[in-house]
């Protein structure tokens, strides 16, 4: 039972990094061109610009992001930096992808690879590290450890 969840709490943390990644990003493209403001007040409005833009990273990112995780989870990794490093590089390296790759480019971003573009995507994926921590990371390996011990104890 312990083992559900954890892995509920790890989905949630999953969803609320990439929510807060979606709204740095979107900050972002506005700090980087002011037109891109006006863009957002049109049409659907900008919680469900988030909202979508939420669900399309989950999707977009649920692979990696269980490999990384379940790693993490076994080696019982908690600190608050590894997690914000960690996402900082994980959007590093999956913008640069999408700025090479063509069937991964989905995300407005994925155009060029500037400056700007490498510094909000990075500070958007640090942000999402620390909002993943801040919910599960935290308590990395608890439940593996919580499962040992029952085993060790019959």
């Amino acid at each position: 039972m312990a083992l559900i969840g954890r892995i509920l709490t790890i989905l949630i943390a999953f969803f609320a990094a990439n929510f807060f990644a979606v709204n740095v990003l979107m900050a972002g493209k506005v700090l980087v061109d002011f037109d891109n403001l006006q863009a957002y007040s049109q049409g659907p409005g900008y919680w469900i610009r988030v909202l979508l833009g939420t669900l399309d990273n989950s999707v977009m990112t649920l692979i990696p992001a269980t490999v990384v995780v379940s790693i993490v989870e076994i080696a019982r990794i908690r600190a608050r930096s590894f997690y914000a490093l960690l996402g900082a590089l994980g959007g590093l390296l999956f913008d640069l992808a999408c700025t090479r790759f063509e069937i991964i480019q989905v995300r407005s971003f994925c155009r060029e690879f500037t400056v700007s573009e490498v510094a909000i995507v990075t500070i958007a994926g640090a942000i999402a590290g620390l909002a993943f921590w801040q919910i599960a990371g935290r308590n990395a390996g608890l439940t593996h450890r919580a499962v040992t011990d029952t085993v060790r104890s019959a």
